[in-house]
């Protein structure tokens, strides 16, 4: 009888269609690529980094609103926050992705210049909280974004022969 349970377990696991995941394609858009060597180019911040973000925020989409509605745009851009580096960089639209881009890649190089841990400065653009970035400087342990971030940006920049 036991032997049959089995058999009969065997068959249907074999006879349903197995789902497969497919993995998520990271890849980066050439026009995406462009703005952001351009970007980083003038910022000083890492392309590859900017190109992990936009991946990481919106999956490329520049038109990307959060389901609050507060982030937009490919970096996912909070206006009320980012409203006077937007007024001073001349930035409108948070759905161009040019602008999107040089509000993010500015506000990178603001806390790269005052933090020069990259797990550090990764953790506020996200909005961890104090006591999370104290952890993370105390322990050394990356949040899932910061290691998803970093890791997809090392991918880039061997892809981009750096």
């Amino acid at each position: 009888m036991k032997k049959a349970i089995i058999v009969a377990a065997i068959m249907l696991f074999f006879s349903v269609p197995m789902i497969v995941m497919a993995t998520e394609d990271e890849s980066v858009p050439e026009w995406i690529a462009v703005l952001a060597e351009e970007i980083g180019e003038e910022t000083y911040v890492c392309p590859e980094v900017l190109e992990s973000i936009a991946f990481e925020e919106s999956r490329f989409k520049p038109e990307a609103v959060s389901k609050n509605g507060k982030y937009i745009g490919l970096c996912q851009i909070n206006p009320r926050w980012q409203g006077e580096r937007m007024e001073r960089l001349g930035v409108t639209d948070l759905k161009d992705a040019r602008q999107n881009l040089m509000v993010a890649a500015d506000y990178l190089k603001t806390l790269f210049e005052e933090y020069e841990d990259t797990g550090t400065v990764l953790m506020i653009y996200a909005g961890y909280s104090k006591e999370s970035i104290r952890r993370y400087e105390e322990t050394g342990k990356l949040t899932g974004y910061v290691a998803r971030v970093l890791e997809r940006a090392e991918r880039y920049e061997r892809q981009n022969g750096k």
